[in-house]
């Protein structure tokens, strides 16, 4: 690819950020169609040890890449898992940020000491139920529209 590039011919990478199962489909249908190299990533929002806001675990992720590489018949050997460093959750990386201010960092450490991730996906859980129950109820009972 580099003597490629080198020479003058139109070549290089892509990459693609994303945990969505019909994209990760599409790039890597594109790659073995094109035989093109590919990566794919996931930021530590999408994929992380809770689920990120996907609810995908990293090994889950793999699993669900390879599953699809293989269904979309790319070469085994043709793909690697590489993990980058211990992912972060978002507010670690706000404090190594530059831009963000020491007493807001302060203030960002000490609610984060005050809270229970149990807790919190519990009454994530609790909240998504009854989500979950009004859409139904609206389903049957549609709501007069309100003009």
């Amino acid at each position: 690819m580099i003597e490629k590039n080198r020479s003058g011919q139109k070549t290089g990478l892509y990459s693609v950020c994303s945990a969505n199962e019909l994209v990760l489909r599409a790039v890597i249908r594109h790659a073995v169609t094109r035989n093109y190299p590919l990566i794919i990533e996931s930021t530590s929002n999408q994929v992380n040890q809770f689920g990120g806001y996907t609810g995908v675990r990293p090994h889950e992720f793999v699993a669900q890449v390879q599953k699809i590489a293989g269904e979309e018949k790319m070469p085994a050997g043709r793909y690697k898992k590489i993990y980058a460093k211990e992912p972060k959750p978002p507010y670690k990386r706000l404090l190594e940020s530059v831009d963000m201010s020491e007493q807001c960092k302060d203030e960002l450490r000490r609610r984060a000491a005050l809270l229970n991730p149990i807790d919190l996906k519990r009454k994530m859980d609790n909240a998504r139920e009854r989500l979950f129950k009004l859409i139904i109820i609206e389903s049957v009972i549609p709501s007069e529209k309100v003009s």
